[in-house]
């Protein structure tokens, strides 16, 4: 869901967006912490997020690269997404 090349920036909230139905009506919005990028066991890259939860719940999160582009969008992204499916 990005344009370009992918450059998270640590800190900032990115986005898993499933639907419950699918009809697409009612989006599961899951929020996430960029926190590095890093080389996993495999040799391939490996993003670390951190999911937030409800009362301080939160845990550590991490996409591999090949899963990356279809599951974690920025916030942009994740608004359009939405209006998209809304129409």
């Amino acid at each position: 869901m990005f344009a370009g090349e992918r450059k998270f920036i640590r800190g900032l909230p990115y986005f898993i967006l499933m639907y419950r139905d699918d009809m697409l009506t009612v989006p599961i919005i899951q929020t996430l912490l960029f926190i590095n990028e890093m080389v996993g066991e495999d040799e391939k890259v490996e993003y670390l997020f951190q999911e937030i939860g409800a009362r301080g719940n939160e845990t550590p999160f991490v996409v591999k690269e090949e899963h990356i582009d279809e599951l974690v969008v920025d916030l942009y992204s994740l608004i359009e997404c939405l209006e998209y499916n809304a129409a």
